[in-house]
């Protein structure tokens, strides 16, 4: 027999039978089997001899329904990694949301991957790539490339970057333009504030720069800025 008491249980499956079939009183059953009354009371009350289950009969969420809905929407739209989505949530949704709490709303509604919701041409499927192995000492930063006049995407050795590089004996490379894989949260965070500028109504030239403004201290103080993304 399969006995799943708690354990800090003062009687056996057969105790609470008993006291369930007795037709003494509660004071006495209590004197008898050097239990409580409420013990005693509890128990000749149920329908059954086993413990009931001590978890919570409704798990406290901090995001709503509703708010999990709109959280879901903004990781299927605008495919932000975890950190970036965590940073909009606190900012916008709720303030008070964490991260591993997120991650399980995230997992419960089946968004948890990124790259699962990133669509593919339809008949081809993405490659499986690893990451380059590169020696140890490679920085990847970004920065505006605007000095690429001619639209160059190798070094040219004329930039003081390229010249820097070259004096300290630095390999130096640049990245493909609007790809996801390096500047990718660059171009995504870009996307948000363009879409915002096409859909909100602003009240005043004030309103508006009040809203670039956050937009650029939510990214510069609150998204980890880090190639790593969930």
């Amino acid at each position: 027999m399969n006995l799943n008491l708690h354990r800090n249980a003062r009687t056996t499956p057969a105790i609470r039978q008993e006291l369930r079939e007795s037709t003494k009183s509660e004071r006495e059953l209590a004197r008898e089997y050097n239990l409580n009354r409420a013990t005693v009371r509890k128990w000749r009350r149920r329908e059954t001899d086993q413990d009931a289950s001590h978890r919570p009969h409704r798990i406290h969420a901090t995001l709503s329904s509703v708010q999990e809905q709109v959280v879901v929407a903004l990781r299927q739209t605008l495919l932000l990694p975890l950190d970036d989505l965590l940073a909009v949530t606190r900012e916008f949704i709720h303030p008070a949301v964490s991260r591993s709490g997120l991650d399980r709303c995230l997992r419960r509604h089946g968004v948890s991957n990124l790259s699962a919701l990133i669509p593919q041409p339809e008949g081809e499927t993405q490659p499986v790539k690893t990451f380059k192995d590169y020696e140890p000492g490679f920085v990847h930063k970004e920065f505006t490339d605007r000095f690429c006049a001619t639209g160059e995407r190798e070094p040219t050795g004329r930039h003081l970057f390229d010249q820097g590089c070259a004096h300290h004996g630095i390999e130096h490379r640049l990245i493909a333009p609007r790809h996801p894989q390096t500047n990718g949260m660059v171009e995504r965070f870009n996307g948000r504030i363009a879409e915002v500028l096409a859909t909100t109504r602003f009240d005043s030239a004030q309103n508006l720069a009040d809203t670039l403004t956050g937009y650029v201290r939510l990214y510069n103080h609150q998204i980890p800025q880090s190639e790593h993304t969930a």
